[in-house]
């Protein structure tokens, strides 16, 4: 058995790709336990956006991206009546825009395999009511780095379908944190 050559794949491609999928959350222990607080839960939501890349070569391209997420952000407290958040929900904005190389793997350039290694940065805002009826606020971006996986199945020669995973680790209070 023998694969194509090198030179019989295509040199060089650009392309915008819109994309939709899932965004999902977790459990974590907060840093300090403030006011009787023993876990934040952030929910699975729905995620969108858009990737800009060029391949260079068969082997190697450069990715860049925006992702955008609204999940929610629960708090749960040890006393139920312990803090003034406790058992609420907090809207959350993941905003995501990062740049990757991309390097390909695989015998035919109709079905692909990749490897994606970036950094960018995670923007993450939240929303929630205080229980005076007040609006509360904040927001902060940070540095972030990322881990994909994926691969590309070409239907024709414009149109392909990919499915892709992400880790990405974000450092949000100066300590080892992730997401």
């Amino acid at each position: 058995f023998a694969t194509p050559a090198q030179a019989q794949y295509s040199e060089s491609s650009a392309w915008i790709t819109p994309f939709a999928g899932a965004y999902f959350g977790g459990s974590f222990d907060p840093v300090t336990n403030t006011y009787s607080v023993n876990k934040l839960d952030v929910g699975t939501a729905f995620t969108f956006g858009a990737r800009l890349g060029y391949k260079f070569n068969p082997s190697i391209g450069l990715v860049f991206e925006y992702a955008h997420a609204d999940p929610t952000l629960t708090v749960e407290c040890s006393l139920a009546t312990a803090g003034t958040w406790c058992g609420r929900e907090i809207d959350l904005s993941s905003n995501i825009y990062e740049g990757t190389f991309n390097f390909y793997f695989g015998s035919t350039p109709e079905m692909q395999g990749y490897i994606a290694i970036g950094a960018g940065a995670a923007s993450m805002g939240a929303t929630g009511t205080a229980p005076d009826s007040t609006q509360v606020s904040g927001s902060s971006t940070q540095f972030s780095t990322v881990f994909g996986l994926g691969g590309t199945k070409m239907l024709n020669e414009k149109v392909g379908i990919v499915l892709d995973g992400r880790y990405r680790w974000v450092n949000v209070d100066g300590q080892d944190s992730y997401y």
